[in-house]
Parts: structure tokens; sequence; C-alpha cells
């Protein structure tokens, strides 16, 4: 398999969608419309375009990963800090590392950009082998859909 992971360019957007709907069609913790949260995460002020990366195998677009900014503080200190969300790849393609590897490669370049801190809920089963630990004390008032989804904070060790 010849994979080449990359920045997402505009003339990716359709084939992004594709993916998007297609990884979480059917999942009980998905409400089908991450599609939608892509989007509107490109048109927001925390869009960070470097973090927009796309997974190709033999130059077909079947992943894609998208980190944006958000705002976190530690004892009223502000710390550098992006959320992942979502990662997407195709079913074909699941469950053999592509997912991963876009994980890898958005830290790679978060920590290069200068961050501190990624932060994530994701789903139990998915992200503890990614070796992903907390480095202080998170609390969420997120309510994710599934009791199975859990809130991270990463950069893995």
């Amino acid at each position: 398999m010849n994979l080449n992971i990359r920045q997402e360019v505009a003339r990716d957007y359709a084939a992004v969608r594709g993916v998007t709907q297609r990884a979480f069609e059917g999942l009980a913790v998905s409400d089908q419309t991450e599609h939608r949260l892509v989007n509107r995460l490109r048109r927001s002020p925390y869009f960070v375009p470097e973090l927009s990366l796309v997974a190709e195998v033999d130059g077909q677009i079947v992943g894609h990963i998208l980190f944006t900014k958000v705002n976190i503080e530690k004892e009223g200190t502000p710390v550098k800090t992006l959320t992942l969300a979502p990662v997407s790849v195709l079913p074909a393609y699941q469950r053999k590392g592509i997912g991963g590897k876009l994980i890898e490669e958005g830290h790679r370049i978060a920590r290069s950009l200068g961050y501190d801190l990624i932060v994530l809920v994701g789903h139990e089963d998915y992200y503890p082998p990614l070796r992903l630990r907390t480095r202080f004390p998170l609390r969420s008032y997120l309510k994710p859909r599934s009791t199975r989804c859990q809130l991270y904070g990463a950069f893995p060790e």
C-alpha cells in the first residue's frame, strides 16, 4: 500500500465529504453529520489549514483528519491547544493504521507550530492503543452521545 499524507486543498473537499460520510455510516456513536462539522470548522476562525490532512492510497483519498484551535487555560494561563475531530477513514481501509498515521503526522505538525496540547472526545476502543495521555486534569462539559466516549488530553509519549 502506497500511503501519502498531505495537507488538504480545496479541490479535495468533495472527496473528503464522501470519506467522512462513509466512515461514520451506521455507527451508533454518530449522528451522521460529521461531514457538516468539517465544513463548519473549515469556515471558522479556529481552522488551521496546515492541520487539515488527507491520506491517499495510490492517489485516492481514503482518510482525513482535522485539528482546530480551542481555548483552554491551566490555572488562568492560556495553553496553546488544538482539538482533533473528526478522523475519518473509508471502511475498506480501516484497521490498517491509516487513522493512527494521520494522528501521528498531525501531532508532528502541531508540535512544529508550537501547540502544547491536543484534546479530543473519542471512542474508548479506538484511542487508547495510540498511547494518548492526559497531561493535566481536564473537566468536560460535553455530553458525548455514547457513554463509551472519553475525553483525552494528548501528545503521545
